[in-house]
């Protein structure tokens, strides 16, 4: 949460995929603008791609990646949130 309240404060972007029980009631007593935070409780099979593409366009991208997660499409993540210097 502080992550988010962080680029909250500042103007910026979030998303958190994966994470099926996120309540947004939370982020609102934290003070997170609910307008700037996309919420993706369920990215589908390819969900590299679906945070990729969000990397892409946010700031700050909190993941909660599925069970097994082969080693490629863990890298490919890493590597595009270092590239656009996403947290």
């Amino acid at each position: 949460m502080s992550l988010l309240t962080e680029a909250a404060h500042g103007g910026g972007w979030s998303a958190i995929v994966g994470a099926r029980d996120f309540s947004p009631l939370p982020a609102l007593e934290y003070g997170i603008d609910l307008t700037r935070l996309a919420l993706v409780p369920d990215p589908g099979i390819d969900w590299a791609a679906a945070v990729a593409a969000l990397i892409d366009g946010f700031d700050v991208v909190v993941v909660t990646p599925p069970t097994q997660v082969s080693a490629a499409a863990a890298r490919s993540v890493m590597a595009r949130a270092r590239q656009k210097e996403t947290c």
